[in-house]
C-alpha cells in the first residue's frame, strides 16, 4: 500500500479548477483507494488540454518512478472511459484493449466503478517479457513488453522507457 495518498493533483491549480462533480468524483475515488491493499503504484489526477474534464491515472511500471505503462480514465460529464493511456497526452487507444472501461452515471456511481476498475487492474499479474538470442537479451528496454496475464483477453502493454 503506498504511503502517499492516491490520486493527488498533478498541479495545485488543478484542484482549484475542478467543478463540484469532479471534486465529488475525486473525493470518492480517493476514499475508496485509501482502503486498497494492492502493490505500490503512483496515482494522480490531471486536467487534460482537451474536452475531458478530468484524468485519473495509475503507473504500472516497476521502476523507481513507476511511470510507463500507464492506465487511466477520462471523465467527461456523466461518462467515464478507461484503458491504457498515452503517457504524454493521456490519449486512450483505438481500438480499445481488453482493459477498457466505458460507463455512464452520477459522479458517485462513476467513482465507485472507477475505483473497482483501478483495483482490478492493480491486482493483475505483471510479467515482463524480453527477447533473447544466443544467450543474450537483444530486445530489452525500448522493446520490452509488459503483459497483464489476468486480463481477458490478455493485454500486452509496450513499456516505452
Amino acid at each position: 500500500m503506498p504511503t502517499d495518498p492516491w490520486f493527488v493533483s498533478d498541479d495545485p491549480e488543478t484542484e482549484l479548477e475542478l467543478g463540484p462533480d469532479e471534486r465529488l468524483f475525486t473525493g470518492l475515488l480517493r476514499e475508496r483507494a485509501a482502503a486498497w491493499t494492492v502493490p505500490p503504484a503512483v496515482g494522480w489526477v490531471a486536467e487534460p488540454e482537451d474536452d475531458s474534464l478530468l484524468v485519473a491515472c495509475v503507473g504500472l511500471g516497476d521502476g523507481p518512478n513507476a511511470w510507463p505503462p500507464l492506465v487511466g480514465l477520462r471523465l467527461t460529464g456523466s461518462t467515464v472511459r478507461g484503458d491504457l493511456l498515452n503517457e504524454h497526452f493521456y490519449w486512450l487507444p483505438e481500438p480499445r484493449t481488453g482493459l477498457a472501461l466505458d460507463a455512464a452515471g452520477t459522479p458517485g456511481e462513476l467513482a465507485a466503478l472507477a475505483a473497482d476498475w483501478f483495483e482490478r487492474v492493480l491486482r493483475m499479474s505483471v510479467v515482463r517479457q524480453e527477447w533473447h538470442h544466443r544467450g543474450r537479451c537483444y530486445a530489452a528496454r525500448p522493446h520490452r513488453v509488459v503483459v497483464l496475464r489476468d486480463a481477458a483477453p490478455e493485454v500486452g502493454i509496450p513499456a516505452s522507457y
